[in-house]
C-alpha cells in the first residue's frame, strides 16, 4: 500500500513506511498521466472512522475561516485556519466535503455488499 506526497511514494506496510522518489516519465502532456489515480486503503472501520471525524472538524475549521475573514467575529471553540481569502478557505472546505462524501459513498457502498453476501 502506497501514496504520493509531494514528490515522495511512501509505501506502508505493518513495519512503517518507506520513502522513495517516483519515476518520472518524460512525456508529462499524455492524458493518462494526468488522469487523477485511485488509492484503495485497507485499514480497520475505527480507523476510517477517526478520519471521518478529523475530515469533519477540517471542513468545519475551514468554514469558518471564511466567515471570520468576512465578519471578523471570533468564536473560541474552532481553530482558524491559516488563510487570508475566504473564498480560497471555502474551497478547501469544499474539497475536504468531497473527500468525506467519497469515503461515506464507499462505506454505505461496502454496507450493501456485505449485506448481499450474507443473504
Amino acid at each position: 500500500m502506497g501514496a504520493v506526497i509531494g514528490d515522495q511514494f511512501v509505501q506502508f506496510s505493518d513495519k512503517g513506511y518507506k520513502m522513495t522518489t517516483p519515476e518520472v516519465t518524460n512525456n508529462l502532456n499524455n492524458e493518462k498521466k494526468m488522469e487523477k489515480q485511485c488509492v484503495t486503503l485497507h485499514i480497520r472501520s475505527d480507523i476510517a472512522l477517526m478520519l471521518i471525524d478529523g475530515l469533519r472538524v477540517l471542513i468545519e475549521q475551514w468554514e469558518y475561516t471564511a466567515d471570520y475573514i468576512i465578519s471578523g467575529m471570533v468564536r473560541d471553540d474552532v481553530l482558524c485556519r491559516d488563510c487570508n481569502d475566504p473564498n480560497e478557505a471555502r474551497m478547501i472546505a469544499e474539497d475536504y466535503e468531497n473527500v468525506l462524501q467519497s469515503i461515506l459513498k464507499q462505506f454505505r457502498e461496502q454496507s450493501e455488499m456485505q449485506k448481499t453476501t450474507r443473504q
